[in-house]
């Protein structure tokens, strides 16, 4: 990226955050803009498990006796000054588990699959007062007993996940210091849901990323820009370096939106870089640049008390070079969303929902004109939880309906329907890899039924068991091999 193009992203935080006046403080360091601000059930003193584990801020338990502090609180802040101004933040992100799959890939090899993986990623920050901070992470991934080649977003490591410098300036705009920042070096992103830039969660293996990311905020308005390559997920330990092939850079913003209860509005651009995009409908991968100017509504409330919602949507242009057409535009889009209303107060506290998805297609592979969605960095689970569909030319819609029995234990049955969008594309696999052809006129893919039990043993420890079943449409057997996918998995997840 130019220097001009780098010197405008890193103003566009203050300009957008400028249309907001300055708000009731606010102490603690703003998380990425679209993800709750103090994740689920903190407060501004006492914030819990943020989406991404750098955003989270506990300065403030210095304010509490030591003595009085649990053993995870004692590693969350670890004095190094008599203030507790300078301390270490220790923190750890894990789990290990099994499962097993029968005709994973709809009948293509290996078929029936099993196996047992780990998960075991480290984090520490040093945080110097208000001012500046050093972060870094480790991870480790590992599966074993599958008889399927391991991808590297299973298998990898141990390695340099996270490793950034943050600087805070806030104060040089007449607010706290912690309200602007600056971030340098590797790390995680995450905005909004997921559905464009993600964490990657699914997997054993986390996204990360080299480069520079600025956050301001004003007020209400939380607002980022940033500009970054991917880490390569390269198999063996300390060997990930930095993905030339890619690059992605953008600006997100969120801010309340009064017009609706606890409402919240994130408007994005998104810019994406990539030298080899395969798709269905033609043999020879394009080279691509890829922009995305979007929006997404959302309610911050509670989860599973009263109404909650998640809509979001984009359009995609640019340019695709290597078409069978020859070089073309880009002319494609998406639309999501997720609606819910709980009963907190009821027994067994119901909450029915329903999510959507439509990412658009490709309608005539012999003009010079790409339609088909690309997400940049979409999460490892997509649609369904089988696992076996990705974004691009592809709708989705079902209900599910949850219930808690006991404070810990979560039941969810879901339901989800699949068709393509377009019967000139085929359909893709999670990290946009196609997966079928284009063969037949028939659109309708297949639909899932799943079932998912969550049971929280204390405040570090959880355990989540999932069976699904997805039974295969016309288009799987115009495209085949078409069998049906039989999927059960379980977890034990540790994070602190």
């Amino acid at each position: 990226m130019s220097k001009p193009s780098a010197t405008i992203l890193a103003t566009l935080p203050f300009a957008l955050a400028a249309t907001s006046p300055l708000a009731a403080e606010t102490a603690l360091r703003p998380y990425a803009p679209g993800t709750p601000q103090f994740g689920t059930g903190g407060t501004s003193n006492a914030p819990s498990t943020a989406i991404l584990r750098q955003d989270e801020d506990w300065s403030d338990l210095r304010m509490t006796p030591e003595t009085e502090r649990d053993a995870v609180d004692r590693l969350r802040h670890v004095p190094l000054s008599a203030d507790g101004r300078i301390f270490a933040s220790f923190g750890f992100d894990g789990r290990f588990g099994a499962e097993w799959y029968d005709d994973a890939s709809f009948g293509d090899d290996p078929g029936d699959d099993g196996d047992w993986h780990l998960r075991a990623n480290i984090q520490v920050g040093l945080t110097f007062g208000q001012r500046a901070r050093l972060y870094g992470a480790l991870k480790f991934g590992e599966v074993r007993g599958n008889r399927a080649p391991v991808p590297a977003a299973e298998d990898d490591g141990p390695d340099v996940h996270q490793a950034f410098a943050e600087l805070s300036f806030g104060d040089v705009a007449g607010g706290r210091p912690q309200d602007a920042f600056v971030r340098i070096g590797r790390q995680e992103l995450h905005y909004g849901s997921g559905r464009l830039i993600s964490i990657r969660n699914g997997p054993n293996v986390r996204n990360d990323f080299d480069g520079i990311l600025v956050r301001g905020r004003m007020g209400d308005v939380i607002a980022d820009a940033f500009a970054f390559r991917p880490v390569e997920d390269d198999p063996g330990p300390w060997n990930n370096g930095t993905d030339d092939g890619k690059s992605l850079w953008g600006v997100y913003a969120t801010m309340p939106f009064a017009a609706l209860p606890q409402g919240n509005l994130d408007l994005f651009y998104i810019g994406f870089d990539r030298a080899v995009s395969p798709y269905a409908f033609q043999p020879v991968p394009v080279d691509e640049t890829r922009h995305t100017l979007g929006a997404r509504l959302w309610s911050g409330g509670p989860p599973g008390q009263g109404w909650g919602w998640d809509v979001e949507g984009g359009v995609q242009w640019g340019d695709a070079r290597g078409l069978a057409g020859g070089g073309g535009d880009i002319r494609a889009g998406y639309l999501a969303g997720s609606g819910s209303y709980g009963w907190a107060d009821a027994a067994w506290s119901p909450v029915v929902s329903m999510r959507f998805g439509l990412s658009s297609g490709d309608d005539d592979p012999a003009d010079d004109r790409l339609g088909t969605f690309r997400a940049p960095f979409p999460p490892g689970r997509y649609f369904g939880e089988s696992n076996p569909l990705g974004p691009g030319n592809l709708g989705g819609v079902g209900p599910a309906i949850a219930m808690s029995p006991t404070d810990k234990l979560t039941l969810t049955a879901r339901y989800e329907a699949f068709w393509r969008l377009s019967d000139t594309d085929g359909i893709y696999a999670p990290p946009q890899i196609p997966l079928r052809g284009t063969a037949g006129d028939d659109r309708f893919v297949g639909h899932e039924i799943g079932l998912i039990a969550d049971y929280a043993i204390d405040d570090v420890l959880s355990l989540n068991a999932t069976a699904a079943y997805f039974d295969t449409g016309a288009f799987l057997g115009a495209n085949g091999p078409a069998e049906d996918i039989a999927f059960v998995q379980i977890k034990l997840n540790a994070s602190f």
